[in-house]
């Protein structure tokens, strides 16, 4: 048993630092982007978390660098091999003067022009943050880790293959996929993530399907017996066109125990993936 809590979000208070995380991260995946032209698949420009926020990891090229949102701090970090390093507080700017910044920057200590991004439409188009707080970032990266945490308990648990613990920008949700084993009934040629049975296991601070922050299970294919298995109290069947096991973030929040509570549910929800999702014929 862990004594790990989960921090308090205030969705008032959160949503412009949450906006802007969000909008900050899509930076950095669009540098992800430009620099891994030909990823093997979507998994490869997903997002991590450090250990005070969310970084691109290490970019390998002529001129390796790493680009990280300090969110402890609120500032955005840059670091090449060349020794060279950058920073900007974080305050609710636009992203894109973030993006302007970070481009120039790489150019200046050497990275190749081509493996930089031009600037995207979307992040052209965000404004100012006014909202923004320190110390509701400190609760975003707070959040994230608790997350990931249990998360990384979870993989441990599973013998099956598993994917790495990603942040995902377009709905800015924390996840790690659980691969069964086995290939859908038509696999996709040309993607290899939807050619396996799996199962997605995560955390969203809230989107156009469920507005409040919550966590979540779905499988890939989903059967349709699944949706019909009743889940612990406080857990319920999303269905219309997201179809997942979720659970209030608030929810589990105030309860005892949430961290082994959020483990024991993913893990019921393993077993019932395996059941359903293992050795079932087309």
């Amino acid at each position: 048993m862990t004594n790990m809590k989960f921090p308090k979000l205030d969705e008032h208070a959160s949503v412009d630092t949450r906006d802007a995380i969000r909008a900050y991260s899509q930076v950095l995946e669009n540098v992800q982007q430009a620099a891994r032209a030909e990823p093997k698949n979507s998994s490869h420009t997903a997002l991590q978390l450090s250990l005070n926020g969310i970084s691109t990891g290490v970019m390998r090229s002529s001129v390796s660098y790493e680009i990280e949102l300090d969110l402890r701090a609120s500032q955005l970090v840059v670091r090449a091999s060349t020794g060279e390093r950058f920073t900007q507080t974080l305050s609710g700017q636009p992203a894109f003067t973030l993006s302007d910044i970070v481009v120039d920057f790489l150019v200046s200590v050497g990275v190749d022009k081509k493996l930089v991004p031009a600037l995207d439409q979307s992040i052209e188009s965000t404004g100012r943050f006014q909202e923004y707080a320190d110390e509701q970032s400190n609760v975003v990266i707070s959040t994230l880790n608790t997350v990931a945490y249990t998360l990384e308990l979870l993989k441990s648990s599973l013998p099956e293959e598993t994917s790495a613990v990603q942040l995902w920008v377009q709905r800015f949700d924390l996840s790690m996929m659980w691969l069964s084993g086995e290939k859908v009934c038509e696999p996709h040629p040309s993607n290899e993530v939807n050619s396996d049975k799996q199962m997605n296991f995560g955390f969203s601070f809230g989107d156009s399907y469920i507005p409040e922050p919550y966590f979540f299970a779905t499988a890939y294919p989903m059967p349709d017996v699944m949706s019909g298995i009743r889940l612990p109290h406080g857990a319920k069947w999303h269905s219309n066109s997201y179809r997942a096991a979720v659970l209030p973030y608030e929810t589990l929040r105030c309860g005892s125990s949430p961290v082994d509570v959020l483990l024991d549910l993913w893990i019921s929800l393993a077993d019932i993936g395996r059941r359903y999702l293992v050795d079932r014929e087309c």
